[in-house]
This record gives C-alpha cells, structure tokens and sequence, in this order.
C-alpha cells in the first residue's frame, strides 16, 4: 500500500488503489458555445471596430467607447469592456474603462432599455463614473 495514496495527498501510477483523474465525455455547454471565427469575420472585425452595423448605429457613443483604442493626442489606449448581469428582474450593464480604472452603470426591466440609459449617459456627458477600488484591504 502506499502512504501517499492512503493520506490521499497523491496517487502514482502502478501503486495499489491508483485511479487516473475521470475525462469529461461531453464538451462543456461553453465549448459548444465558443468556436473561432472564419477569416471573413475577423476582417471585419478589424476593419470596423465593431461587426454589428446595427448595433453601430443603436448605439454609436457604446460602441465608440467600446473600440477606440487611441487618445486625442495619438497615444494608445486599452479597449474598453461591457458586463451585463440579470439581478432580481433587472437587467444590469456595466461600461468598464480598464485604461482610466472607472465604470459606468445603468439598469432596467429590459436589454434595449438599459443600453439606452447608458446611451443617453454618455451623450449627456454625465459624470456617473464610480473609480475602482484598490485591491489592498483595509483593517
């Protein structure tokens, strides 16, 4: 018998009660989901910034944010994410600035309705960004 094994810190190969680690003999729900895109697609997603012409124009001050990746004066910036969460009824959407460190918030009953609040933010140019916290913890 071996000690490792039998205080389950570890199983070798050829030592009594070895069991290989089980294979998934299903993908997982997101592998099926995922797949690479073709050539034609990743063109166009270079070429536009955003493959979505009717997302573009819905909502064109998201999807600027959303792809701009230089500054006025030229210097590169980091893209910009969105997060959307479905809490208690609502719909959540969280426009995230990853360069400046910020997010932007807007929730609603409905996808279209929460995404035109966030439209409508940033059109108004509302100060409605919360800065993130720093990860040390306080004591």
């Amino acid at each position: 018998m071996c000690y490792a094994n039998r205080r389950g810190r570890s199983a070798y190969p050829g030592h009594r009660y070895c069991r290989s680690a089980p294979r998934p003999t299903r993908l997982r729900s997101w592998e099926q989901i995922v797949k690479k895109p073709d050539g034609q697609q990743q063109d166009a997603a270079r070429s536009t910034g955003c493959p979505d012409e009717a997302l573009m124009k819905k909502y064109p001050r998201i999807v600027e944010y959303l792809t701009t990746t230089q500054w006025e004066d030229g210097s590169s910036r980091q893209t910009s994410s969105v997060a959307i969460t479905i809490n208690d009824g609502m719909i959540q959407v969280a426009l995230n600035d990853k360069e400046l460190k910020q997010s932007m918030y807007s929730s609603a009953g409905s996808m279209t309705e929460a995404l035109g609040l966030m439209e409508k933010a940033l059109a108004a140019n509302v100060d409605g960004w919360r800065a993130w916290k720093s990860g040390a913890k306080r004591k």
